[in-house]
């Protein structure tokens, strides 16, 4: 199975909203909330989006506070808090608190016009929601495009109970579990042989749509069929066969039988 990103059906509707937030009226509401339950590709395609608009990519983990938050997405942002010269010979000191770090940072992404996405956004909300304050903040003195990625289903309901940060959200993009058409597109941009529908159909349905499930599966069938010498992939060459296991141990034909 070859190595790709494949811009499926999510990652299409993540585009659309993008490019509909950079038309905003309203240059204030700058975020985009992408949500869902875990296994649907979320991080993947924000980080493959990210990558190809040099955007800081920042992963939140549980219990930061404010000031390594800050510090950390100026390390992303290749920002020196350090005592140093810069390009012109003058001397920079090192910002003496959080205020200081984050104007260093709101300064640095003006300069470049670089978007921001905080992927576990969940991470952030604590007990006052300071931090997702933060990135409003930055995003309103920058008017950049700031990408929230929740990794848990219900965030767009607890952000509602913080209206000056729910209020800045341009556009919200749930993401979908995983249809054949994007099975689909995955065999043909990635594996070495071809398939028939009704094979990638069952893969589909015993995946349950989740991503992980699905690459495993596909690349499981890709290797069986090439041990058997098989370029297009029957259904019938894979009765009793288990492709998609979970950790649970659950076999796929029972799943399908409830």
């Amino acid at each position: 199975m070859k190595k790709g990103f494949v811009q499926n059906g999510n990652y299409a509707r993540f585009l659309q909203a993008v490019k509909a937030t950079e038309q905003r009226g309203s240059m204030e509401s700058g975020l985009i909330l992408v949500s869902g339950e875990p296994g649907l590709g979320k991080s993947k395609a924000v980080d493959r989006w990210a990558a190809d608009n040099h955007a800081l990519y920042f992963r939140a983990v549980e219990n930061m506070g404010h000031d390594f938050f800050l510090r950390s997405l100026c390390a992303v942002a290749g920002i020196n808090l350090l005592p140093h010269q810069d390009e012109h010979g003058n001397k920079v000191r090192a910002p003496r608190n959080k205020n200081e770090t984050q104007k260093r940072l709101t300064e640095h992404v003006i300069r470049k016009q670089c978007p921001i996405v905080i992927d576990e956004a969940q991470k952030l909300m604590g007990h006052d929601a300071r931090l997702l304050e933060v990135m409003r903040d930055i995003s309103d003195s920058a008017e950049i495009i700031v990408v929230l990625v929740a990794g848990v289903a219900n965030f767009g309901s607890q952000i509602k109970a913080y209206p000056q940060i729910s209020r800045r959200i341009f556009m919200e993009v749930p993401f979908e579990h995983w249809k054949l058409q994007d099975v689909k597109l995955v065999c043909k941009q990635l594996l070495e042989i071809t398939a028939e529908d009704a094979l990638l159909e069952r893969i589909t349905i015993e995946s349950k749509g989740l991503m992980r499930l699905v690459m495993n599966g596909l690349s499981t069938l890709e290797r069986i069929a090439k041990a058997n010498g098989v370029q297009h992939a029957c259904m019938a060459d894979f009765e009793g066969q288990e492709l998609i296991t979970d950790w649970d141990g659950e076999e796929p034909r029972k799943r399908r039988s409830k």
